[in-house]
C-alpha cells in the first residue's frame, strides 16, 4: 500500500519511483475485487487480507500483469469504477 500511495500523491510530491511502477502488484479490496470480477477474475475464497494461499494470491497478480498496463495502473481505474459505483462512500 505505501507504494500506491506514493504513485497517488504523484511524482511531484514524492520524486524518485517512476522507475518501479511497472513491478508493483495491485493491491486488492472489494471496490477491486468486485470491478475485477466483472472483467474475468475469478473470485477469492476470502478477504484478500485473509488469504493464506500464496498460490491464489499469485494467480490473483498474475491476472492483473495479464492485463494491458501494469498492475497498479488497472488496480487504479478498477478502484475508482468501484468507487464511482458505490457514489464515493469507503467501505
Amino acid at each position: 500500500m505505501t507504494l500506491k500511495y506514493i504513485f497517488v500523491l504523484g511524482e511531484k510530491r514524492v520524486p524518485g519511483f517512476g522507475h518501479i511502477f511497472s513491478f508493483c502488484h495491485a493491491p486488492i479490496d472489494n471496490f477491486v475485487m468486485e470491478e475485477a470480477a466483472k472483467k474475468g477474475l475469478p473470485k477469492l475464497p476470502c478477504k484478500w487480507s485473509r488469504l493464506d494461499d500464496y498460490a491464489v494470491c499469485m494467480d490473483t497478480q498474475n491476472w492483473f500483469r495479464g492485463c494491458d498496463q501494469p498492475p497498479l495502473a488497472t488496480e487504479f481505474e478498477l478502484w475508482l469504477a468501484g468507487a464511482r459505483r458505490e457514489g464515493g462512500k469507503a467501505r
